[in-house]
C-alpha cells in the first residue's frame, strides 16, 4: 500500500496528521528562513499536525497556540502534548475571544507572527484576521487549490515559499505587506 501521498494516513507521534508529509519539510525551511516569535493555528484537527508545531516552537523559540471549537482530546491524551504544554484554546476560531488571543500576540511580539489559516472556512479566516496582522507578519493557508485559490488572496498577501517541482504542498506562505 502506498501511503506517501494518502493524508488520511500521516500521523505525528500517533496522532493523525490532515498534510502531505512535503508541508512538514516545508515548515522547517520557512523557520529556517523567517524568524518568528509566535504561531498561532486557527483549527486544531486530530492534533498531530499542532504536536509538530509545538516541537518546531520547542526548538526554534517561538510560542505556539492552537485554537478549535471542537476541543483538544487527542493532544489531551499524547504524552508529549502534556510535556510541551500545548497552549490550546477551545473556542469558535472566529469569535471575540479568538481574536481577541491573537491581537494580543500581535501587540506582544517583537518579531512577526505566523497565523495558520487551517479551520474549515479559509477564505473568511484569511479576510477578517490579515486585518489583525501588522507588515511583516506571515499568514500560513491550508487546503490551497481547494478550500483557498489564487483568487482569494489578498492584495497584502505576497508569497515567500517557493515549491520546487518535485514537491507536493497543499500550504502556501505569504508575507504580509501592507
Amino acid at each position: 500500500m502506498d501511503i506517501s501521498k494518502n493524508c488520511a494516513y500521516a500521523q505525528f507521534c500517533g496522532i493523525p496528521i490532515s498534510q502531505w508529509w512535503d508541508d512538514l519539510l516545508l515548515w522547517e525551511c520557512f523557520l529556517n528562513r523567517h524568524k518568528i516569535d509566535a504561531l498561532v493555528e486557527l483549527g486544531t484537527g486530530s492534533g498531530g499536525m499542532s504536536l509538530f508545531l509545538c516541537v518546531l516552537a520547542a526548538h526554534y523559540g517561538f510560542s505556539f497556540t492552537t485554537i478549535d471549537i471542537l476541543g483538544h482530546p487527542k493532544l489531551d491524551e499524547s504524552p508529549l502534548a502534556r510535556l510541551l504544554d500545548i497552549d490550546a484554546y477551545t473556542c469558535d476560531v472566529f469569535s471575540c475571544r479568538a481574536k481577541d488571543i491573537v491581537a494580543r500576540l500581535v501587540g506582544s511580539c517583537e518579531k512577526p507572527i505566523a497565523l495558520f489559516c487551517d479551520n474549515g472556512k479559509k477564505r473568511r479566516e484569511v479576510k477578517e484576521y490579515v486585518p489583525i496582522l501588522r507588515d511583516g507578519d506571515f499568514v500560513v493557508v491550508h487546503d490551497w487549490g481547494k478550500e483557498f485559490r489564487p483568487a482569494d488572496v489578498l492584495d497584502e498577501m505576497k508569497l515567500v515559499v517557493a515549491h520546487p517541482a518535485n514537491i507536493e504542498s497543499l500550504t502556501r506562505w505569504f508575507r504580509i505587506e501592507k
